[in-house]
């Protein structure tokens, strides 16, 4: 929990808001259908991740830009707890990931090639505990964890994520989960690992 206080406790930033809104886009899916709730704890994330994103939207420096942005993500957050469908939710939080990165340029891309043997060193050093040796989700510590760990065998979840996301992640952890954000490790580092 020291990393989730650590990732909340953070002043609001362009890249952490980012983070939010890319990870409601992709995983609302998996909390609500058809105006059900699929899964009630990862249903609760959405709408605490969705509540922090609108805080952060609003803390952000002023920019021509921002009223809209902390609009569309105000958008994204009554989506979310009308229990609107996935395609929405993940139009509506696309949209403000746009409107985020025109008025906050952030980097999307390593500034070199990554060095994907280097990533895999990491891998096994950092991140095959909780992930498992292949990335399914299942190292010796997964079934102690709540949420478990993401497997990266998912294909589909895989095509849905952005290296940028990864990076991210690897960079920011993810609040609500046992994901620590690693941001003292080098930029190529993490950008080794998220191409890994």
């Amino acid at each position: 929990t020291s990393a989730i206080t650590a990732v909340a406790a953070q002043p609001a930033s362009p890249t952490q808001l980012w983070q939010l809104l890319d990870y409601v886009a992709v995983d609302y899916g998996g909390a609500v259908s058809q105006g059900q709730i699929l899964n009630a704890s990862e249903y609760a994330e959405m709408l605490d991740f969705t509540e922090n994103a609108s805080k952060q939207a609003r803390s952000l420096p002023d920019h021509a830009q921002k009223l809209a942005l902390v609009a569309a993500v105000q958008e994204l957050r009554a989506a979310v707890s009308r229990k609107a469908g996935p395609e929405e939710v993940s139009r509506v939080a696309h949209q403000a990931k746009e409107l985020l990165i025109s008025a906050f340029p952030i980097p999307v891309a390593p500034k070199t090639p990554p060095d994907l043997t280097r990533g895999a060193r990491l891998y096994r050093a950092q991140c095959v505990v909780c992930h498992g040796p292949s990335g399914a989700g299942d190292g010796q510590l997964a079934r102690t964890l709540e949420p478990r760990p993401i497997a990266f065998t998912d294909g589909e979840r895989a095509c849905s994520r952005s290296l940028m996301a990864r990076f991210q992640v690897i960079s920011q952890g993810v609040q609500g989960t046992s994901m620590p954000g690693f941001a003292a490790v080098s930029d190529e580092d993490r950008w080794a690992l998220a191409f890994y």
